[in-house]
């Protein structure tokens, strides 16, 4: 193997182990309210600190932005279909492989949607998701640098999906490292876009993003029809609290789409190239 080939595999091993520790830090660390504020302040700070590559990115015809997201949708598009079977619903995991497969060759890796003309609409699925389903409570909420807001199963569902990211096993680190900073970039813009507007006009920004986010997993969870019990349940879930929330199971598709305001919140598959 030669020196080049180690040096990258080490990179993304400590990439790796820098996830890990992210993840340790969860568990081991009670979330602290004033940890969370300086978080969501910093990470407030880095989006302002990007605002003008985001800027310039707006100046790009909207139809090649479009080009680029869903060209990341499509390369992290598997854990979709991963997900789907691992949470029991073998009919979406086969469309969702439909799609991937359409996207991928008519669609031109991804860049365009033909799929969904074809009547196969794309879905959010990730290993957070799973987990719920299998059971895993959802543990404190927490703000991360960069990453945002999370939860500690959230988080551990995060660290799985960088191991299967095809970014993390693609050894050339130019390719690898712009693919990952123009997903960050691409994350703020859509934040700016949707969920960035309204938290400025609420009366506590931080609060507010909290209750957004965790309303949108729970949306995600139950796959649009969440019981009025988990619901309820997240009133009492706060920076200092572990909500025992029951395992979902899989359900049924959602035909409707998430609360207005929620669908512009960036999960954590953003920051590592999903959309």
């Amino acid at each position: 193997m030669s020196v080049r080939a180690d040096e990258d595999g080490g990179v993304a091993w400590l990439s790796l182990a820098t996830v890990a520790l992210l993840i340790a830090l969860m568990v081991t660390m009670p979330a602290c309210i004033q940890f969370n504020r300086t978080m969501f302040e910093l990470n407030q700070h880095l989006a302002v600190a990007v605002e003008p590559v985001v800027a310039v990115l707006m100046i790009v015809p909207k139809p090649i932005r479009t080009g680029f997201r869903n060209l990341l949708r499509n390369l992290r598009y598997g854990d979709v279909v991963v997900n789907q079977w691992l949470q029991g619903k073998p009919r979406l995991a086969r469309d969702d492989l439909a799609r991937w497969a359409i996207n991928s060759t008519l669609g031109i890796a991804g860049i365009f949607d033909p799929a969904t003309q074809f009547g196969l609409p794309a879905h959010d699925e990730d290993f957070g998701q799973t987990l719920a389903v299998w059971g895993f409570p959802q543990g404190s909420y927490i703000v991360l640098p960069l990453i945002g807001p999370a939860t500690v199963r959230d988080g551990v569902g995060f660290g799985i999906s960088f191991v299967t990211d095809p970014n993390f096993w693609y050894s050339e680190p130019i390719v690898n490292n712009t693919l990952r900073i123009l997903s960050y970039v691409n994350q703020i813009e859509q934040a700016q876009e949707g969920i960035n507007q309204l938290a400025d006009e609420a009366a506590d920004p931080y609060t507010f993003v909290k209750e957004a986010y965790l309303q949108r997993r729970l949306f995600l969870i139950y796959d649009g029809k969440p019981p009025t019990q988990a619901i309820e349940g997240l009133d009492d879930l706060d920076d200092l609290d572990h909500l025992e929330d029951a395992a979902p199971g899989a359900v049924a598709e959602p035909e409707d789409g998430p609360p207005e305001g929620l669908d512009a919140l960036p999960g954590l598959d953003d920051v590592e190239g999903g959309m």
